[in-house]
């Protein structure tokens, strides 16, 4: 059914409170509990669903099948929805220093012996305020974070992140704010691990899929999955990427560090359904200066265009903060980012060819 007015619901999705969020042809789900996930954006009125979700039902018993999706969510929440990064990605050893303040962050990827993805993506979040305005329902959440905090004793500041999204018959729009307010600065890194559901229309496959995003220079990556320091050229794949058509998303496994070209207009990641004539159009704030690519092992049906506002490892790295992203936040600093996301009718380009079975890889 479509509703075109916007309204907000309470509800549960695999029995875990849900803010439901609906807008003219579109619906958003928000897990508060669980890390303040994004979980879910629909197109109700044909079908699509833009993020890979663990399950497709909400309200209601959870099936054993229900049940074995949301044991894959907890293993690998990154692969779902749009979860926060604070910091974003890896962090080598789990160390940096910062105004020469040591942090010291948990070692939570044992095989590479870093520190990945933050602390806020498995926190509960407070609802701070719902609401309608001006033909948009809009949902705040909100981490307060002081002494008493459980991720005080790894990163010591007392700020305030709040995370609000929008919703109206345009797409929905997401904004990030953080205050500083602590005694000394802190460092700024934040990124998303958005999860793309490929194809977002059940009508299709994913070899009528493309994807394209602005990606610029490269950066090298070690065995641990940080940044070296160099560049690297880009290969005939991640030129297809760079174009308008795009490129098929599961051409191979990718996992893979860029920067965000720079000029006129937002950041963007479309994905574009051949078949269903219709693309999903993700803007970022131009403050996300980096993108992290990964498909996991390019058979899993989402791919993860990752904005972040840094480079991995930013403070361990050798380079200029305005090379690496780093921000510093004075005491009393306010720092914010508004992205969008959207579906409107698919746009090429130029002509391409729809791939007839899925290519081997390497």
């Amino acid at each position: 059914m479509t509703r075109m007015q916007p309204w907000i619901a309470k509800s549960l999705y695999a029995g875990y409170p849900a803010l439901v969020l609906y807008a003219g042809n579109y619906e958003a789900i928000l897990l508060p509990s669980l890390g303040g996930h994004l979980i879910a954006l629909r197109d109700t009125a044909r079908g699509f669903h833009f993020l890979h979700e663990p399950i497709a039902m909400f309200e209601g018993s959870v099936d054993r099948a229900q049940s074995e999706s949301m044991v894959a969510y907890f293993e690998q929440p990154f692969a779902y929805g749009i979860p926060v990064l604070f910091p974003p990605n890896r962090f080598q050893d789990g160390w940096f220093q910062f105004a020469d303040r040591t942090y010291q962050l948990p070692i939570n990827e044992p095989e590479t012996h870093n520190h990945i993805h933050g602390f806020f993506y498995n926190q509960p979040w407070s609802v701070l305020e719902t609401g309608i305005r001006e033909e948009h329902a809009y949902a705040i959440l909100r981490q307060q974070v002081d002494t008493h905090h459980s991720v005080y004793k790894y990163f010591p500041h007392t700020f305030t992140l709040t995370l609000q999204y929008e919703l109206s018959a345009a797409g929905l729009q997401q904004q990030v704010d953080v205050w500083n307010q602590d005694h000394t600065s802190m460092p700024l890194m934040l990124g998303f691990h958005t999860a793309f559901q490929v194809p977002f229309s059940p009508h299709s496959q994913p070899e009528d899929c493309r994807i394209a995003i602005n990606i610029g220079e490269k950066w090298e990556l070690t065995d641990r999955k940080l940044p070296s320091g160099r560049k690297q050229k880009w290969d005939e794949m991640e030129e297809n990427l760079a174009r308008a058509g795009g490129v098929y998303p599961f051409a191979h496994p990718l996992d893979a560090h860029y920067n965000a070209t720079t000029g006129p207009g937002p950041n963007r990641a479309v994905l574009k359904d051949l078949r269903a004539e219709a693309e999903f159009v993700y803007e970022t704030d131009p403050q996300y200066t980096t993108w992290m690519l990964w498909n996991k092992d390019a058979k899993s049906n989402f791919f993860c265009p990752e904005p972040m506002s840094c480079v991995v490892n930013a403070p361990n790295l050798n380079l200029p903060d305005t090379v690496t992203g780093l921000v510093s936040l004075a005491p009393g600093e306010h720092w914010s980012a508004v992205s969008r996301m959207y579906v409107q009718p698919l746009s090429l380009h130029g002509s391409v060819e729809p791939i007839s079975e899925q290519p081997t890889l390497a």
